[in-house]
């Protein structure tokens, strides 16, 4: 289970579905960096968090720093991501969905064409985080892991986002709360804002 990166790639589904067929070939307007990491409503009682960050590092992607054990088994979880975007302050941009996991990555291709390609990105890099139900039993260790801007739609809006995540047991027990905040920010001339975009 990578729920974290549910979250983060939720904000390239509006807009596209697929990569290229040759991703060094996208010429990309804007340039895109997790800057922080923060988990909220800790201590969980149903998993044990050991690391909730990132590691910021020069001229290369930000590394995510995420691991926790998980030891009684999940058959039912559900995963609410919102992303917001920053104007004065961070406001609820179109994005707001919430997923049973479990369903949600046992369902057939073809169904849910964002859902297919958050979970695709997500097998592509971290194939051990998309398995099938019972989640839980086990140390995840997520770390050393990094996006980057070949990941997205060919245009994004700059500015600042923050993509909330929730994850819950079938009581609504959090099991994981989280804020991931990532900059976009335009290359060259234009400012390419949400309010120009």
């Amino acid at each position: 289970m990578n729920t974290l990166l549910f979250g983060v790639l939720l904000l390239t589904i509006s807009v596209q579905r697929s990569l290229p067929a040759n991703p060094s070939d996208v010429d990309r307007t804007f340039s895109f960096r997790v800057v922080r990491l923060q988990c909220l409503e800790t201590p969980y009682t149903l998993i044990d968090l050991r690391a909730c960050k990132v590691k910021l590092r020069r001229n290369q992607p930000t590394l995510f720093l995420f691991e926790f054990d998980m030891p009684k088994l999940m058959d039912k979880m559900y995963a609410r991501f919102t992303v917001n975007y920053k104007l004065t302050t961070y406001q609820p941009l179109m994005i707001d969905e919430t997923y049973e996991v479990c369903a949600a990555l046992n369902q057939k291709p073809g169904v849910n064409p964002a859902l297919d390609y958050v979970t695709e990105t997500i097998r592509a890099h971290m194939p051990q985080a998309v398995q099938p139900c019972p989640y839980g039993g086990r140390y995840y260790n997520m770390s050393n892991f990094s996006l980057d801007e070949k990941h997205l739609p060919k245009s994004v809006p700059a500015g600042d986002y923050r993509i909330d995540m929730r994850v819950t047991d079938k009581h609504n027990v959090t099991m994981i709360s989280l804020q991931c905040y990532v900059a976009v920010r335009s290359k060259g001339i234009a400012k390419l804002s949400m309010l120009e975009w």
